[in-house]
């Protein structure tokens, strides 16, 4: 007899408990439109940022290749010329540098070491400006090494 009891109240907990369940809110819903809120964000900024930079992809192809100057602390680094085509501030084993082109570097006085340790920076995603200054070489020698090995592939 104790064990009916004890079926019944079990039983009468379990329909109590199913209805409450019917009752009460489901929250999946709210999660799965927060989710989709996102996601949806998510995909509009992934989109403004593809843009902008297929955007300054297209300015960069546009922009003259002559190199130009810009400072960094206390160093001047060529990276464009002004408009009376000569930067004023730069050394001028730096300006000879930068007046060849990458096309007319020779590549072949580097060691092997110099354009390992190029082309692993540059597989890191270093700059071209960080990796010069890591193995000391000027910035058109460095994009000419990096440019034989994307050729060289």
């Amino acid at each position: 007899m104790n064990l009916w009891i004890l079926i019944i109240v079990l039983l009468v907990i379990a329909i109590i408990l199913f209805a409450i369940s019917l009752f009460s809110g489901n929250d999946a819903d709210a999660l799965e439109d927060k989710v989709d809120d996102y996601t949806e964000q998510f995909s509009k900024e992934l989109f403004a940022i593809k843009s902008r930079l297929t955007e300054l992809e297209k300015q960069e192809v546009v922009r003259d290749d002559s190199p130009a100057f810009y400072q960094s602390e206390d160093v001047t680094y060529l990276s464009d010329t002004p408009e009376n085509g000569v930067p004023t501030d730069v050394p001028v084993n730096d300006l000879a540098e930068a007046d060849q082109t990458v096309d007319a570097i020779d590549i072949s006085t580097l060691s092997e070491d110099e354009m390992d340790s190029i082309i692993k920076l540059y597989s890191q995603g270093y700059t071209m400006q960080e990796i010069s200054d890591a193995v000391n070489i000027g910035i058109p020698i460095v994009q000419a090494v990096v440019d034989d090995y994307i050729e060289n592939r």
